[in-house]
């Protein structure tokens, strides 16, 4: 069984969350990296760790509950109630996680930017990330 499993996979599909200790090594391993500098963290209460770290650029992807389902479907290769149920499954965990790790709720004000991925391609998605990173001086201007 796999770390994220062994957190996640808790008796009865209950996510079993970590001990204190654990949460405190994640804490300071996401921030160490991330006051590095050029790293990025994909999810896993990143935005709400790293939010006093200066020059942070904290992006959220979201998408209509009926796109993502189109999408987990086809891209799994799942029935409709399947992903329906594995999206609602993934987004209970990481919700969970997120509140468990930085002990407050989760809230969309954290983000500096939220892009929507079904009305936005990966090449505009992405040069809008590089506008906003040369804007603020985070990488230089090409």
């Amino acid at each position: 069984m796999s770390a994220v499993e062994n957190i996640f996979g808790g008796m009865g599909g209950q996510p079993k969350l970590p001990n204190e200790k654990i949460i405190k090594s994640v804490k300071e391993l996401m921030l160490t990296y991330a006051q590095s500098g050029h790293v990025i963290l994909v999810g896993r209460g990143g935005a709400t760790i790293t939010q006093k770290i200066p020059n942070a650029l904290h992006v959220k992807l979201m998408a209509s509950h009926e796109w993502r389902i189109g999408e987990v479907s086809r891209r799994m290769n799942l029935a409709r109630l399947e992903a329906i149920d594995l999206i609602k499954d993934i987004e209970y965990k990481r919700l969970l996680w997120t509140e468990h790790l930085s002990e407050v709720p989760f809230d969309d004000n954290l983000y500096d930017l939220i892009l929507n991925c079904q009305k936005l391609n990966d090449d505009e998605l992405m040069n809008i990330l590089l506008q906003v990173m040369e804007d603020r001086k985070m990488i230089p201007r090409f």
